[in-house]
């Protein structure tokens, strides 16, 4: 029980830092303001992480495990097919107010990590935990004839995860309203893999 607690109380702590970084970049994340946004003590923080290192990289393992974590539920549909691998990729962009949320925190921590390896290593890991993913899904697509067999999987996943990353970041940078009508190169990219 305490453990199932403690668990909770980090994932809240790792809720509002999201808002904090999302809403007014990573040099917003200190201690005191995030004890401040959450209504508790430095010490309550404190007794739940270690320093701010341990804090962002909770907080930035767990935005990316929700930017995933929509791709891996629609994922488990079967059969899968193009349609169900663009609706995917569309229920991962920031086209709503909590995926902006962990959209942000990534851009936030692709910059910071440019100065702290460790973090840049995970942001590496995730891009190719998803290029992999991508490319199982694309050779399952190639086996039921959906897409062209003659295209190598392997380097498409990496440039559809390029042109994917791309996206979502760029998207940040217009209105929630206005980002549908960004997207629609999702719904031409993928059919031009089509077997015709």
């Amino acid at each position: 029980m305490k453990k199932a607690f403690r668990i909770e109380k980090r994932e809240a702590i790792a809720k509002a830092a999201i808002k904090l970084i999302a809403k007014e970049g990573m040099e917003a994340l200190t201690t005191r303001r995030l004890a401040c946004a959450m209504d508790c003590s430095i010490g309550t923080l404190s007794y739940y992480y270690s320093g701010k290192n341990e804090l962002v990289m909770d907080v930035f393992q767990y935005s990316l495990k929700k930017i995933s974590s929509r791709l891996r539920v629609i994922s488990k549909r079967k059969p899968l097919s193009l349609d169900l691998l663009e609706s995917l990729m569309l229920s991962s962009l920031p086209l709503d107010n909590e995926t902006e949320d962990y959209w942000r925190v990534y851009q936030h921590f692709s910059v910071y990590a440019l100065s702290k390896r460790e973090i840049a290593n995970h942001i590496r890991d995730f891009t190719l935990d998803g290029q992999y993913w991508l490319e199982g899904a694309l050779q399952m697509l190639q086996d039921t004839g959906e897409i062209d067999p003659h295209i190598s999987a392997a380097e498409l996943s990496g440039q559809i995860m390029d042109w994917f990353l791309g996206l979502g970041n760029n998207l940040l940078f217009w209105p929630i309203s206005e980002r549908a009508d960004k997207t629609p190169e999702v719904y031409h990219l993928l059919p031009r893999l089509m077997v015709a």
